[in-house]
């Protein structure tokens, strides 16, 4: 049986630098593990996330029911989307070919202009 007594001479035998030095690297590597847990969670949850997501999209535009009709949906606000843009672009081009066409026009005045005044 343990006494108070057996304690006291166990507590003189043992080396207490030892102890701390000990303790001290059971603290650092608690911190390495628990940095190292929180990382790899952050990790899984992030992938977690995104699979539900996916899974999610995947669910609404392959469900038989309606799944159809929002593929065409998104088919067709795409295709006006395309358009949209092209139009838009066709449009600069159009402006942007005019302003060009009128900015050769005036260069070519200001020659002839230049032209005459010396003749």
């Amino acid at each position: 049986m343990f006494s108070l007594k057996n304690i006291s001479n166990l507590k003189d035998e043992i080396n207490m630098d030892a102890v701390a030095q000990l303790g001290e690297k059971v603290k650092d590597m608690s911190g390495r593990v628990r940095y190292m847990g929180d990382n790899r969670l952050l990790k899984n949850t992030g992938w977690l996330l995104a699979g539900a997501a996916i899974g999610s999209l995947l669910s609404h535009f392959l469900d038989p029911q309606e799944g159809q009709r929002r593929r065409t949906e998104i088919k067709d606000k795409a295709l006006s989307m395309g358009k949209t843009v092209q139009d838009a672009t066709r449009r600069r081009f159009e402006d942007l070919n005019s302003r060009v066409r009128g900015a050769a026009s005036d260069a070519q005045d200001a020659i002839q202009a230049g032209m005459e005044k010396r003749a």
